[in-house]
């Protein structure tokens, strides 16, 4: 299974998140800092049309996390009107 997650692709936003998914187990195929290097992330889009940053949880877990390589609407606006969902003890923005 697959969960799609649009971060804003801003460095500093997108090294939070992957820092994040890192640190509850998630391993990423390259260091982070590339794919959050916005040249790096706009070469393999266009060069290797690259679509989504997969990342998996070895042995641990049957869900794969990818991250939009692209902002396919305008974040700021989607934030504003985000909703909140309780997911078991957490709340979680969604947009």
């Amino acid at each position: 299974m697959d969960l799609d997650l649009v971060i804003q692709l801003k460095t500093d936003n997108l090294m939070r998140a992957l820092k994040a998914l890192e640190r509850i187990g998630y391993e990423l195929p390259v260091p982070a800092v590339q794919f959050a290097d916005p040249l790096i992330r706009q070469d393999w889009t266009t060069n290797r049309h690259m679509i989504v940053f997969q990342l998996w949880k070895p042995k641990a877990s049957k869900l794969r996390v990818d991250v939009l390589t692209t902002e396919p609407f305008d974040f700021d606006d989607a934030w504003r009107r985000r909703i909140e969902a309780k997911i078991a003890d957490e709340t979680l923005p969604i947009v």
